[in-house]
């Protein structure tokens, strides 16, 4: 996950709304679970 373009952590998609607004994440190493909007300039990259 980045947000211009500073690296913010990583982890595994769990959830992704119909529209794709809203997605849950499971972030890496144990630190749970977030909720990330769309609009929050978050971007989400696949590796």
């Amino acid at each position: 996950m980045r947000r211009e373009g500073r690296f913010l952590g990583e982890g595994v998609v769990d959830e992704v709304t119909a529209d794709g607004n809203i997605v849950w994440v499971h972030l890496a190493q144990g630190f749970g679970r977030i909720l990330i909007l769309a609009d929050e300039g978050i971007e989400l990259w696949r590796s």
